[in-house]
């Protein structure tokens, strides 16, 4: 079984041999592709990390609210989060 070939620059092409003993080549990516990954990855983990946020604060003042005079242990230990 033979892979086509693209005519991509000689630098960026990389072959690894696994442990089973078979050759795989590869192109690695330019520098633009890199970092537009790098940005995006990037994006995707501080969005992720202010609606976590939110919402274990949501749910600390919720439960700290809910908690009557008292409150809960829980709803304290989120409203410190």
């Amino acid at each position: 079984m033979t892979g086509a070939v693209l005519p991509y620059d000689s630098k960026r092409r990389r072959e690894m041999i696994t442990p089973e003993g078979l050759a795989l080549t590869f192109v690695v990516a330019s520098r633009g592709a890199r970092f537009g990954a790098f940005l995006r990855e990037y994006i995707i983990i501080i969005v992720r990390l202010i609606l976590v946020s939110c919402l274990l604060r949501f749910l600390g003042l919720a439960a700290i609210v809910g908690g009557g005079q008292n409150g809960s242990s829980a709803g304290e230990f989120l409203g410190v989060l």
